[in-house]
């Protein structure tokens, strides 16, 4: 925590925050909320079917004497249960994702960028092999091979997207192991561990920090195509991209059914992009992907 805190404090921010990351920034945190309360906001679950309530329209009331404030779908299961209960997948799949592929690829590049020759052709060849092949084509290969989970999905993208943090941390480490300080230490004899983690992550933190928060609404439109695709977490459980497939047969007579989940991906995606390009400007930051 006192690495990251150094880091953090050598990013010079812009005194004033403007307005309209606000809004943004309340949406995401809307989002958190509904995703952790939802089921106190609406006590029905997202899979709990009731055919006798299917195809409700928006506002309609249920048989259990409830509302359907979105409506129901193709099963009888409300609409807005189903969006908070997918909120919460596809968030915990983003940060378990981008923590999980954000670790490997903090260590893989600082170990490219520090000490270079073999061990950075290797780690950076292998990377490059798997850029070569459509990041969501490798998923859905994966996806295929493993079968639907949540653990699964957050498996698939995380080996996806490890190549992201590598490259701009392997960037940050070169420059920061070219600086005297780092060859000062290498002179006197400071252990190669103690370097790394006393002058070059610091350097590394900072610009982890801003791809990993455009990484997050990237993974949540991976999380969904999965889904969509039958590849994403079991029918068992809620999610945007199932629900938005399952509406697709009935956009001409229950259009809430996809409009509401596809709303809500869209709303949190670019509140998400707003927020990392914000981070990015805001910084003395240089990130390249």
């Amino acid at each position: 925590m006192a690495v990251i805190a150094q880091s953090v404090g050598r990013i010079r921010l812009r005194p004033r925050v403007p307005v309209r990351i606000w809004f943004p920034a309340a949406l995401v945190a809307l989002f958190i909320l509904a995703a952790i309360l939802g089921p106190f906001i609406d006590p029905y679950h997202g899979t709990q079917t009731d055919v006798v309530d299917r195809l409700l329209t928006p506002g309609s009331k249920l048989s259990t004497g409830g509302t359907a404030w979105l409506g129901t779908d193709q099963v009888g299961r409300p609409m807005l249960a189903q969006l908070l209960a997918g909120a919460r997948v596809s968030l915990i799949v983003a940060g378990a994702t981008v923590l999980i592929g954000g670790t490997v690829g903090l260590v893989l590049g600082l170990l490219a960028g520090y000490f270079r020759g073999w061990i950075d052709s290797i780690i950076m060849r292998l990377g490059d092999i798997q850029l070569a092949f459509p990041s969501i084509l490798l998923a859905i290969l994966i996806a295929g091979v493993l079968g639907p989970s949540v653990a699964n999905v957050i498996l698939t993208l995380a080996i996806t997207r490890w190549i992201v943090f590598a490259r701009v941390v392997r960037a940050s480490a070169l420059v920061a192991s070219r600086r005297e300080s780092v060859e000062g230490a290498k002179v006197v004899g400071v252990p190669n561990l103690r370097i790394l983690r006393r002058y070059v992550l610091p350097e590394a933190i900072g610009p982890m920090l801003v791809v990993a928060t455009v990484q997050v609404g990237q993974m949540v439109i991976a999380e969904a195509s999965l889904s969509f695709l039958g590849l994403g977490v079991p029918v068992s459980q809620a999610s945007w991209g199932s629900t938005i497939s399952n509406g697709r047969d009935y956009l001409n007579t229950a259009w809430w059914i996809a409009t509401f989940p596809g709303l809500a991906m869209v709303l949190l995606v670019v509140s998400v992009g707003i927020l990392g390009d914000a981070l990015h400007h805001r910084t003395d930051i240089a990130v390249s992907l």
